[in-house]
């Protein structure tokens, strides 16, 4: 495809989980693409305003899993756009998504880690819900390397808003149900963006944006809750079972059936590379 032109030819593929990594308990987020896919929050125009203001050119969704962030890219008139992914599955999907919706994204087997894309070509690039799996100097040292002068990293995170009670109580289920699992792991605190790790990219804003995700009823909430890997990857089905019944029941106190939202906060950290 005509858009090639600007990934490298490589068989250095880098990856975030494999099941002899983490056990046989693992489920990969490509076995179970559709239902990420289908739960997972989206992200706010705010955001995405934020990001792509003022640019044009080719972009890359690093991490890309089902292929939201390049097929908003795409819509968003971006051209050339790459999304990059180790997981075959998430990478099937994001095709199928992006088909339907007639937009054009040349998807990439690949780890955030590896040179696939042309040095200098890519203006604008982010990497949604997904730097924690990666080598964070690695990372960001191959995003320089693709980024144009000028170019653009959007690292982000979209996270529970933990000063809502009934929020609290869902982060205490799951903590109780994995005690590996630790809410404030999950927030967009930056511990994963330190200085030392950003060279050469400088770090032009650090921006939230608080944004509320309509369900059409509290079983959205248990059908998202099963795509975090912290669940998913680690209760057997007896467990999940449990899980389940316990979070309707919490749900239950706290929500009529029918529409609501979940209260969320993306953080946005918006890095540049200098001319």
């Amino acid at each position: 495809r005509p858009c090639r032109r600007l990934v490298r030819q490589s068989s250095q593929y880098g990856k975030w989980l494999t099941k002899g990594e983490l056990g046989d308990k693992v489920r990969i987020f490509g076995e179970y693409a559709d239902q990420y896919d289908a739960h997972r929050p989206d992200y706010p125009p705010e955001m995405w305003d934020a990001i792509t203001a003022g640019r044009s050119g080719a972009a890359a969704d690093i991490g890309c899993g089902t292929g939201r962030g390049a097929i908003t890219l795409a819509v968003r008139g971006f051209s050339p756009v790459f999304g990059v992914d180790p997981d075959p599955g998430m990478l099937k999907a994001g095709a199928a998504s992006a088909a339907a919706q007639n937009v054009v994204v040349d998807f990439v087997e690949a780890g955030a880690e590896s040179p696939v894309l042309e040095p200098g070509s890519i203006e604008v690039m982010t990497m949604l819900q997904c730097f924690h799996w990666f080598n964070a100097q690695k990372a960001l040292q191959s995003a320089a390397d693709a980024l144009a002068p000028n170019g653009v990293l959007a690292v982000v995170w979209n996270d529970r808003d933990l000063g809502v009670h009934w929020v609290q109580e869902w982060e205490g289920l799951m903590e109780r149900y994995n005690p590996a699992y630790k809410r404030e792991m999950r927030q967009c605190d930056g511990k994963f963006l330190s200085p030392q790790d950003r060279k050469p990219l400088e770090l032009v804003s650090r921006l939230d944006f608080a944004h509320d995700v309509q369900i059409p009823n509290p079983d959205a909430i248990v059908d998202v809750s099963l795509t975090y890997s912290y669940v998913q990857n680690v209760l057997d089905e007896d467990q999940r079972t449990h899980f389940v019944f316990e979070l309707r029941e919490l749900l239950g106190r706290h929500m009529k059936w029918g529409p609501s939202t979940i209260p969320m906060i993306a953080r946005l950290y918006l890095l540049r590379k200098p001319s």
